[in-house]
């Protein structure tokens, strides 16, 4: 099968919004999830933890299109607890709903090694577990608008093929000095 200009705009278009959309999708689903257990987690059992680990990360990030050269500070809270006999090891402080924004820094400090912490963990799903419990929809707001923007985003370019062929490509005969016939 030939490949015919309008063809291939159309292909070219089902392809920005399949992944517009599904960037979307995936995106507004990550955030909802985050939700959903951000707010279960308020009333998951808790245990007593240790700190193993708590550092503050430094990487140099590579120059490319995307980031300029520098520095990004980031941070690593490692904790373990029992649970049944059985050790688990975790690293997450909380959910993106929590909202929390405490500078790497701050964190390290907050959590240093050797403390002794309550540990939030699912009741079904050990392993999951969070030194914060809770969270909110509302700080979860930009993640839902990017999310929303790649779905309506998608939706507009898929609609694209179905306009340009609306559009009538009328032929006006033209003569030579340029003038339109009446």
């Amino acid at each position: 099968m030939k490949m015919t200009p309008g063809r291939a705009m159309r292909v070219l278009y089902t392809g920005i919004f399949a992944a517009m959309t599904i960037g979307g999708l995936a995106l507004g689903i990550m955030a909802l999830r985050d939700y959903f257990l951000a707010r279960s987690s308020l009333g998951w059992p808790a245990v007593s933890g240790t700190v193993t680990r708590s550092s503050r990360l430094l990487e140099q990030r590579v120059p490319s299109l995307r980031s300029l050269p520098g520095y990004s500070e980031n941070y690593r809270v490692e904790y373990e607890y029992r649970i049944g006999g059985r050790r688990y090891r975790a690293e997450r402080v909380a959910f993106m709903a929590r909202g929390f924004f405490d500078e790497p820094e701050a964190l390290v400090r907050k959590y240093p090694p050797g403390m002794v912490i309550s540990v939030w963990h699912h009741p079904d799903i050990p392993a999951l577990a969070v030194l914060e419990p809770g969270g909110e929809l509302r700080n979860l707001g930009p993640l839902l608008f990017i999310a929303a923007c790649g779905l309506l985003g998608g939706a507009w370019f898929l609609s694209i093929p179905w306009r340009v062929r609306r559009w009538k490509h009328e032929v006006v005969p033209v003569k030579t000095d340029g003038t339109v016939p009446r």
